[in-house]
């Protein structure tokens, strides 16, 4: 497994707090910051949300709809073991990069409802996108545990070929593949109902997706040594609708260091 290289945010020089600055380009007009590569594009909403765009043979990116899209959340852990995530205050958003078309690194700081700040980076490099974040204080929110997670969502690929006739046939070679922390592997089945607590029974290390609906390409993931995945979803549903993995710093993890996951899409 590949280790995560270490980011410095704190020696960037932040831009002016309030909102992240936006790209006047098209087609990233109103994105904070983007990268442009041949397999993919990457971009960076004023949300902080990091959006891995697919490309045709033409080069012309996919609809949004089959969009791979990473969130940054924090979360505030109850005592039952539920989380519930918190809303970020839209004027504290501060860059810590330039915006810019070739960005190789797009990173920025915000704080939520409560006081707690926080800073994430995305870093792009050939077919890999590392995606990394620390939370810098707890504000107000001591009471419960707080914790980053970066929600990574895999979407629907099968929108457009689900009720033709053959649909599971043609695609009964598509896969996912997890690496569980416990040592053992699982292959799903992509047309089968998922139960996120079975599965969650053990962590998530890492994945790999071989879906048509990616053109031929491979996604695999990697959590890093710092963290885990975990698996949800809003419903009981096949993985073939479209699912996500939750990545969260390793309870024995610093709090105080960077950390995060790899994705490479090739």
């Amino acid at each position: 497994m590949k280790c995560l290289l270490p980011i410095s945010l704190l020696a960037l020089t932040p831009l002016l707090a309030g909102e992240l600055p936006e790209l006047s380009e098209k087609p990233w007009v109103g994105w904070f910051s983007a990268h442009e590569s041949r397999s993919f594009h990457f971009g960076v909403g004023g949300d902080g949300r990091g959006s891995l765009i697919p490309l045709k043979s033409d080069g012309e990116q996919f609809t949004s709809a089959l969009w791979i899209r990473i969130q940054p959340i924090i979360e505030e852990v109850q005592s039952n073991g539920r989380a519930y995530s918190k809303k970020v205050v839209e004027e504290s958003w501060e860059a810590l990069t330039e915006p810019g078309l070739e960005a190789e690194r797009i990173a920025y700081r915000a704080m939520v409802e409560g006081g707690a700040k926080y800073e994430v980076s995305f870093q792009i490099d050939g077919s890999e996108v590392s995606c990394e974040g620390r939370i810098l204080e707890a504000g107000e929110l001591r009471e419960k545990p707080i914790r980053l997670v970066f929600r990574l969502q895999i979407p629907d690929y099968f929108r457009f070929e689900r009720g033709k006739d053959g649909f599971e046939k043609k695609f009964k070679r598509d896969r996912i593949e997890l690496l569980m922390a416990d040592g053992k592997k699982r292959k799903l089945d992509i047309f089968e109902e998922i139960d996120a607590e079975e599965i969650n029974a053990s962590a998530i290390e890492s994945a790999q997706i071989e879906y048509d609906g990616f053109k031929g390409p491979r996604l695999e993931i990697e959590s890093g040594a710092a963290g885990v995945f975990e698996f949800w979803n809003r419903k009981m549903q096949p993985l073939s609708m479209g699912f996500s993995l939750n990545w969260m710093a390793a309870p024995a993890g610093n709090p105080d260091a960077n950390a995060g996951f790899r994705l490479e899409f090739k």
